[in-house]
C-alpha cells in the first residue's frame, strides 16, 4: 500500500516536471522570437541612421555603384544651413527625426511580427499574445530607442539602447 502511494506521487511529480519544462520551453522560444524580433528593428535602425544625411554617389549610401566612392556626410559641409546648425548646437539626433518622420515615428509603435516575413509562412498563434512596443527620442546628438513588452505578454522584457547617427562624426 505504502509503496502504491509512494509510486502515485513520484508519477504526479514526473509529469508536473514535464509539463512545466514543456512550458518553460514554449516561454523561452517565445522569449527568443521578442529578442530575434527586437534585434531586427535595432538593425535597421542603425542602417537608417548610417544612411541618413549621406551625400549623394558615397559608399554611406549602401548601393553598389557607390561601393568604392570615399564615404561623405552634409554635416561636413556648411551649405545646408539646418545641418550646421544641428552640428552646433549637438542636436543632430532631433533632425534626423524630423526629416525621418515614418522610419522614427514619435510616440509609442507597436512593432509588427510580419515585418520582413517571407509570404506563405504564419505567425505562430503564441506570438500574436506578445506585443513589442518601440520609443524613440532624441537626446542631443543620440537616439534613445526603448522597447517593452506589453501587459498580455507572458513575460517582461525591456531594452534600452542609444544609437548615434554616423553624420554626427562629420561634423564640421
Amino acid at each position: 500500500m505504502v509503496s502504491s502511494v509512494l509510486l502515485a506521487m513520484v508519477v504526479v511529480n514526473a509529469s508536473n516536471l514535464f509539463m512545466q519544462s514543456g512550458s518553460n520551453t514554449r516561454t523561452s522560444s517565445l522569449r527568443d522570437a521578442v529578442n530575434a524580433r527586437i534585434a531586427e528593428d535595432i538593425e535597421e535602425l542603425r542602417r537608417t541612421s548610417m544612411e541618413w544625411a549621406c551625400t549623394t554617389g558615397t559608399a554611406c549610401t549602401g548601393l553598389a555603384v557607390d561601393a568604392d566612392k570615399p564615404v561623405a556626410y552634409q554635416t561636413a559641409t556648411t551649405s545646408p544651413s539646418d545641418y550646421k546648425t544641428a552640428c552646433s548646437s549637438s542636436t543632430v539626433a532631433a533632425l534626423m527625426k524630423d526629416q525621418l518622420p515614418t522610419a522614427l515615428p514619435s510616440g509609442p509603435t507597436q512593432l509588427d511580427w510580419s515585418h520582413n516575413r517571407p509570404g506563405g509562412i504564419a505567425i505562430p498563434v503564441a506570438l500574436t499574445t506578445v506585443t513589442i512596443n518601440r520609443t524613440i527620442s532624441a537626446n542631443g546628438n543620440k537616439l534613445e530607442v526603448s522597447y517593452t513588452t506589453g501587459p498580455n505578454s507572458p513575460f517582461k522584457v525591456e531594452l534600452h539602447t542609444s544609437l548615434v547617427p554616423e553624420a554626427v562624426g562629420w561634423c564640421a
